[in-house]
């Protein structure tokens, strides 16, 4: 297929009735599936725009017609209006999904979820040790086995979480901790989950046992970042008695991952909540 230009200004009026035809079939047709299955008002409001760029169909169409003998009359009108309305759609769609993404709430959505990066290498069990240095060693340690390390050495990383430790102690309630360094150099943000059956005396304020103690290594460009993690992890950890006490008790990294991150992907699943809050 090629646009011919030459042909575009002698067509120029039936070009903008098919892009605006289309985009009010796209808008109509995607508020309607979405109404019908009572997908949040945010995302059924602005799924339409999101399509615009979307031109399958329509390529499909001129293809149709280009190929059927019978058509052939036709092709040429239609090949020139097809194209020039989805070269519009491209230029000015991906501005449109853009801002649909925004006004529903889930620009950003595809980036890497907060606690991704603790999989089964990032935690650890059974973790012991009589003070918070011991700890911290044994974390950093077993971080610095795994592929994410942080950008300086390991004595260098724990002697700057030792630092922020004495500034003032990670220690929160319910048997969390989260010490953490933030590093001049790296790229991402990593970890490393530690879990204490038993639980630790480590001098949290409300004196209560340390089961989970989550090691963070944050480079400097990420701050945003780490405090997204650390209300991710806090809440996951708090909100939910059930979900704590499955992961302070668990036995295996593989059983601690699942139990951390089945509790996250209730968060994404706001289709499935949103039914049941409607029919509840």
């Amino acid at each position: 297929m090629n646009l011919d230009f030459s042909l575009v200004l002698h067509a120029v009026g039936l070009v903008l009735l098919y892009f605006v035809a289309r985009f009010i079939g796209k808008y109509v047709g995607a508020f309607g599936a979405m109404s019908l299955v009572e997908v949040p008002t945010k995302v059924r409001n602005n799924l339409g725009l999101a399509l615009v760029p979307h031109g399958g169909v329509a390529v499909g169409l001129i293809l149709l017609v280009q190929n059927d003998p019978h058509l052939t009359d036709s092709a040429q009108i239609v090949t020139t209006v097809g194209l020039a309305a989805l070269a519009i759609n491209q230029l000015l769609g991906p501005s449109g999904t853009r801002l649909a993404l925004f006004q529903a709430g889930e620009a950003g959505k595809d980036l890497p979820r907060l606690l991704d990066f603790l999989d089964e290498h990032h935690i650890a069990v059974d973790v012991i040790g009589n003070t918070k240095e011991d700890v911290i060693r044994t974390l950093a340690a077993h971080l610095y086995t795994t592929k994410d390390r942080p950008a300086i050495s390991q004595d260098e990383f724990v002697q700057k979480v030792f630092e922020r430790e004495q500034l003032a102690t990670t220690c929160l309630s319910q048997g969390l901790m989260v010490p953490h360094a933030i590093l001049e150099d790296g790229e991402e943000i990593t970890g490393i989950l530690g879990i204490s059956s038993k639980g630790l005396d480590l001098g949290a304020p409300d004196g209560h046992p340390v089961h989970a103690i989550l090691l963070l290594a944050t480079p400097e460009t990420d701050r945003k970042r780490h405090l997204e993690v650390l209300s991710a992890f806090a809440r996951a950890i708090t909100r939910d008695i059930n979900l704590r006490e499955q992961l302070y008790h668990a036995r295996s990294a593989a059983f601690a991952y699942d139990v951390l991150h089945a509790d996250m992907a209730e968060d994404i699943n706001y289709f499935l909540d949103n039914l049941i809050e409607r029919h509840s």
